[in-house]
């Protein structure tokens, strides 16, 4: 039953698109004043801390804390794709890579709301399935550094702390915390 509900594969990879370019939402500083350390001997742990807790904010919730580019690939389709990621700020493009090269594919029809954005194909099919075809779709998600939500922020900083005070692991409370935050937040599975 499962399967027929679903109208795409995605091809594994790392679960967290790239990096982020623009900064992250939450300093060193802003870590600092929230755990109250004062030295500065580990602004690099902190800073490595910082990234790790996004991450998992991001693999949480489905949302890109910090806009920046995301490609998806899909190695089967059906009447639609769906996105993972968002908030989605823009399709970039679309491309269909064959055997006998990579186009761009155009004849796309995309709903950004309700969530999960869906591509559709504009003639009522995409093209022909076979073994090793993939559909590309590169897009930029995620909210502009100004805008990432209070709940993501307040959720980093909850980690980070925990992943501090708690460096051979053993972190479970902030992450419970973390996703009592967050529980409004959540991606809701396809």
């Amino acid at each position: 039953m499962l399967a027929t509900l679903l109208a795409f594969d995605i091809i594994p990879q790392d679960e967290v698109p790239a990096p982020v370019a623009s900064g992250e939402p939450v300093t060193v500083d802003d870590v600092k004043l929230h755990c109250r350390i004062d030295l500065d001997v580990e602004d690099a742990l902190i800073a490595q801390k910082i990234k790790s807790a996004r991450e998992w904010v991001e693999i949480f919730t489905g949302r890109i804390v910090v806009r920046r580019s995301v490609s998806e690939f899909f190695n089967r389709w059906g009447a639609y794709i769906a996105l993972r990621w968002r908030p989605i700020a823009s399709i970039d493009q679309i491309n269909y890579l064959s055997s006998s090269g990579s186009e761009p594919y155009a004849a796309a029809r995309i709903t950004l709301e309700p969530y999960p954005t869906r591509i559709y194909p504009a003639s009522g099919r995409f093209p022909s399935h076979q073994p090793g075809d993939v559909i590309e779709v590169a897009y930029t998600a995620g909210y502009s550094l100004e805008d990432v939500p209070h709940v993501m922020i307040e959720a980093i900083l909850t980690l980070t702390g925990g992943l501090l005070s708690k460096r051979e692991g053993g972190y479970e409370e902030a992450i419970t915390s973390a996703k009592n935050i967050l529980r409004d937040m959540r991606r809701r599975v396809l």
